[in-house]
């Protein structure tokens, strides 16, 4: 039906989803249940690709924008995922626990500073193809990454800090 509309030639669509809702309001962090689809759909003025790198939904709008060729500042901390410079990682977050997936690695921050590590090995399921491989074995890291645990920390309390500053307000 849109296409049908005189807009439609002018129009992007982004179509995104969420973490399902039996993800919410748990404690741990079910790494399946974070694996989202999403869509930029243009067509005439985005070429289609398939795209399964590692990231998050923040990261959206910055890789729209670098496709549309937008020149922008933002504050804010997604990137455009089609860069060379991008560097995958993914942020996942439940009431309680904060996720962050890099090299393999899911580090959990939770309260009274506790963390813990996780190796993640994908699990291969033939009866699924290549983009539908969500699965992941995790295994409890005996010695921890500090590096990761500080650039986890550093991008969750930045974020916190700006926000009750309001310095995403300007």
């Amino acid at each position: 039906m849109a296409e049908k509309q005189p807009w439609f030639k002018n129009t992007v669509f982004v179509i995104v989803s969420d973490h399902c809702a039996s993800s919410s309001g748990k404690t741990e962090l079910p790494l399946d249940k974070y694996r989202i689809p999403a869509m930029i759909y243009a067509p005439g003025f985005i070429q289609p690709t398939n795209n399964n790198k590692l990231m998050s939904q923040i990261d959206l709008m910055p890789t729209l924008f670098g496709l549309l060729n937008f020149n922008y500042q933002s504050k804010f901390y997604g990137q455009d995922v089609l860069k060379g410079t991008y560097k995958p990682r993914a942020f996942i977050a439940t009431y309680q626990d904060l996720g962050f997936i890099k090299d393999n690695v899911l580090t959990i921050l939770s309260p009274v500073k506790q963390s813990k590590q996780f190796e993640l090995k994908q699990i291969k399921n033939e009866k699924l193809g290549g983009d539908f491989q969500i699965y992941y074995e995790e295994t409890l890291m005996s010695t921890k990454r500090q590096d990761l645990i500080k650039e986890a920390t550093a991008y969750y309390q930045t974020a916190s800090d700006m926000l009750q500053k309001k310095k995403y307000q300007k």
